[in-house]
């Protein structure tokens, strides 16, 4: 029995060593999410501001301006597109962010759609 005793004195080192992997892998699964997270709320906001921006401006104008928004929040240049396209009292856009190389392999880039209808309606 006391031989058992004495022949565990490093398996508490190399228990942790093992786990320092799925640590890693976990807390690098977690930024990833909070990171993807984070650029589909802005890349959403950006969009319906362009398209808001597009009752007083022209659609040209209002995607290039919330393009070089973009671009500063992804830190990348090849981040991908916003489009904006006016016809009539609706204006519909599509933003399309390609992530940088290190995370495409973790899924397809995102792609957000919208479609507003001007005057907007109050809702008091």
């Amino acid at each position: 029995m006391g031989y058992l005793l004495r022949n565990r004195r490093g398996q508490g080192l190399v228990e942790s060593l093992l786990a320092l992997p799925v640590i890693f892998l976990s807390l690098f699964a977690l930024s990833f999410l909070c990171y993807r997270g984070i650029i589909f709320y802005c890349a959403d906001h950006y969009l319906h501001e362009a398209l808001l921006c597009t009752n007083e401006s022209t659609a040209m104008t209002c995607s290039f301006e919330y393009e070089q928004r973009l671009a500063k929040i992804m830190m990348h240049k090849n981040w991908g597109r916003l489009s904006v396209h006016k016809s009539g009292s609706q204006s519909r856009g599509e933003v399309e962010v390609n992530f940088p190389l290190i995370a495409k392999n973790f899924g397809p880039p995102l792609v957000i759609e919208k479609k507003v209808s001007f005057p907007l309606k109050s809702s008091f």
